[in-house]
């Protein structure tokens, strides 16, 4: 057997794909223009997970914040060196050869200015919003919630979850106050202390409020479903506690207040950051 066999495959491939990029300088300035232009437009976001949407997104504002897309920007520099070639080697077609030239410069420009940016933008905004759209029709509202949950996670490299018995301990009570000028008013108010190792931020913390016997009171200016009163704890650290205020109960008429003596919690998650997950 010639071991020189091998060799002799390699040299002849590259002496093809050599020939083959001589003649085809146009073909190879449009391709290049074309995967620079897909980078823009990020069709990718239509089929990633929202984590990765997310640590794009997070990406791409770093790199227009300090740097090009390096890639698109070598893309965009092949595209206008073969689209001259073209030019210069099809005399007798220029106007046909200068179009991978023309489009390599548009190419380039896009990624040296803001321009590429905003229809990166726009591009990625449609295609998310088109699938925050679908996953609401076809899954419902909580899978919506989810899937923007799932960006905001991969934005900010965290993971939201959602509180369990153990991990917190809650010290609240019921505040009915009496206004001359409104009548009553009632919110939530006390303490939350968190008993993890992680350090918790994006709280959402919300209450409904209820009778002795654990009864909502239904607002029929508001519908059939209960209002909620949300509560300003902001962040937490691990074994911290912090006092907090919930919104004022939107009752309307006083009769909406009667009988409100306690509260549910409805609501209870938090954020933690990658590098607070291991502590």
């Amino acid at each position: 057997m010639n071991n020189n066999q091998p060799n002799v495959k390699l040299r002849n491939f590259i002496e093809k794909t050599k020939a083959w990029i001589r003649r085809n300088p146009t073909k190879i300035s449009i391709i290049a223009s074309l995967i620079v232009l897909i980078r823009f437009l990020k069709p990718e976001n239509l089929f990633v997970s929202p984590q990765s949407i997310g640590e794009s997104m997070k990406q791409d504002l770093f790199m227009t914040l300090f740097l090009p897309d390096i890639p698109a920007l070598i893309l965009s520099v092949i595209a206008v060196i073969f689209g001259w070639k073209a030019m210069k080697k099809n005399t007798q077609a220029i106007k046909r050869s200068k179009k991978g030239f023309i489009i390599g410069v548009m190419c380039f420009l896009l990624t040296v200015t803001d321009a590429g940016n905003i229809i990166t933008t726009i591009a990625s905004t449609v295609g998310t919003s088109l699938r925050v759209c679908a996953t609401v029709l076809f899954k419902g509202p909580e899978a919506g919630a989810d899937f923007v949950g799932g960006m905001f996670e991969g934005i900010n490299d965290g993971v939201e979850k959602t509180a369990k018995e153990g991990e917190f301990t809650l010290d609240a009570h019921v505040e009915r106050t009496q206004n001359d000028a409104v009548g009553t008013k009632l919110r939530v108010v006390g303490t939350l202390t968190n008993n993890t190792s992680e350090d918790w931020t994006y709280i959402d913390l919300k209450f409904i409020l209820t009778d002795k016997e654990g009864n909502p009171k239904i607002i029929e200016a508001y519908g059939d479903t209960p209002q909620k009163v949300t509560a300003d704890v902001g962040t937490l650290n691990a074994g911290e506690t912090a006092e907090f205020v919930s919104s004022w109960y939107p009752g309307i008429l006083e009769s909406d207040y009667e009988g409100l003596t306690d509260f549910q919690i409805t609501d209870f998650t938090y954020f933690v950051y990658t590098q607070n997950q291991d502590k």
